[in-house]
């Protein structure tokens, strides 16, 4: 199957109960909400990660969310790309981003990574020319977490970014279609000006798996 019928959409976060609603798993959130918005309910095991069929506007998606935790994720992304034939050119990373405020997105090619240990383990394996959708969680006051930002990362949001955080998240779903049925510079467009998406014309369905 050529790589250009697929566009491939990985949520960075780490697995498991414990790290579930934590800001390093925006990314992972994020991407669970767009499948919700593509009526998608399950997801299936497929090696070191979940994966799930989608589509929007008639591009086939495959959503990813890598099990191996989050400075692993390099191998695990690499693995599906390789296996469907999938251009690094057709792939979304989505992740937290502590160089922006919470309640900011911003989507992006290529690009450093500023410390994230998830972007690095890609980085190993790929070239840099794969899109990102960049959630912004803010840093820690200087009063608090002291110790490092890992223990910042890895705290849930605060009850007074509970709101703000679900609408981000949701905004982040509807640009992410955007992206799949589109283009980034699409995607881009709308998320610089504020703008809410347009359906795609064509109803959104999970298709049958590729073969």
């Amino acid at each position: 199957m050529a790589d250009k019928e697929i566009k491939m959409v990985v949520g960075l976060g780490n697995p498991g109960s414990k790290y579930q609603n934590t800001r390093h798993n925006a990314g992972f959130m994020a991407v669970a909400l767009f499948a919700e918005k593509l009526g998608l309910t399950d997801s299936r095991s497929s090696g070191p990660n979940l994966i799930a069929w989608g589509e929007a506007g008639g591009v086939k998606a495959l959503l990813v969310w890598p099990q191996t935790y989050m400075n692993n994720s390099g191998p695990a992304v690499r693995s599906v790309l390789d296996f469907y034939k999938i251009s690094p050119t057709n792939l979304l990373v989505v992740h937290d981003e502590m160089d922006l405020p919470v309640g900011r997105l911003k989507f992006s090619q290529g690009g450093g990574t500023a410390g994230h240990k998830g972007l690095e383990s890609i980085l190993e394996v790929l070239p840099k020319n794969f899109d990102r959708l960049r959630l912004g969680i803010g840093r820690p006051e200087k009063t608090v977490f002291l110790e490092k930002a890992m223990d910042y990362v890895l705290a849930p949001f605060s009850s007074l970014e509970t709101a703000l955080v679900d609408q981000t998240l949701k905004r982040a779903a509807e640009l992410i279609e955007v992206w799949v049925a589109k283009n980034l510079a699409a995607a881009q467009r709308l998320g610089n000006r504020g703008e809410k998406p347009q359906k795609t014309k064509e109803a959104i369905k999970p298709p049958a798996e590729p073969s």
